[in-house]
């Protein structure tokens, strides 16, 4: 199997725009968590703003954490991706070289007499192949 440049890059594209797309979503999450915080401080009290970043806190706790897990295993998901994509290539290769072994011998058998056909079938290699 063959990659092209343009599949390469076409990948590299769309991996390139889905980061953006997730690094802009963090940062107007951020934002707007910054904001809000902000406006508080601007228009609370000292005890009110107090309880504003108590209610806040949890919830910034939660984001912070979902984007340091996404941002940060993001890399080890393509990774696997990858090799898994590589393992089931490599299973299609050995299932079609099976097959294509499978068919040679036949081919082979079928070009013997009968008598050498049946020798050559008692050979536990060629039981394997054929699946007697």
């Amino acid at each position: 199997m063959s990659n092209d440049g343009s599949t390469v890059r076409s990948a590299a594209t769309r991996t390139d725009r889905a980061d953006a797309a997730s690094t802009a979503v963090a940062i107007a999450i951020l934002a707007l968590i910054g904001l809000v915080l902000g406006i508080g401080a601007v228009r609370y009290s000292e005890g009110d703003l107090s309880k504003l970043i108590g209610a806040l806190g949890p919830l910034l706790g939660i984001v912070t954490g979902a984007f340091v897990t996404y941002f940060f295993t993001r890399s080890a998901v393509q990774t696997t991706k990858q090799a898994a994509d590589v393992q089931t290539e490599q299973a299609t290769t050995a299932r079609n070289r099976s097959q294509a072994l499978h068919n040679a011998l036949t081919d082979v058998l079928a070009g013997v007499s009968q008598d050498q056909a049946a020798d050559l079938k008692k050979l536990t290699s060629v039981r394997t192949v054929l699946g007697d």
